[in-house]
């Protein structure tokens, strides 16, 4: 790997990028350092906030409010939602497994 033992600096937007070779990060919001430490312990700050369910397209959409929505993903008859809350807004919520992206977003909704 020709970073090893080096300082590779990236400005990037797509998270998914940089999940996969990034070990510690300088995270910014407006302008200001909010975050600087290990890619592990920035999905740690944000355990137990991030959820996620599954429902009737209309009944889950009308439950949670579309300021706390990470991502959705709709089909047909079904949809799904990730969503930051510190409690489960549906009765079907289950505590998700957060990836980076997750965590980002979350970081910057809080």
């Amino acid at each position: 790997m020709i970073s090893k033992g080096r300082i590779v600096m990236a400005s990037i937007h797509i998270i998914e990028d940089i999940e996969y070779y990034c070990s510690y990060l300088l995270v910014m919001k407006e302008g200001r350092l909010i975050y600087k430490g290990t890619r592990e312990n920035f999905i740690k700050k944000v355990e137990g906030l991030v959820w996620e369910a599954d429902s009737n397209k209309n009944i889950l959409f009308n439950d949670i409010n579309r300021d706390k929505v990470i991502t959705t993903l709709a089909t047909e008859n079904l949809s799904y939602i990730r969503y930051i809350s510190e409690e489960p807004l549906t009765p079907n919520s289950k505590m998700a497994e957060i990836n980076l992206k997750d965590a980002y977003i979350a970081h910057s909704m809080i």
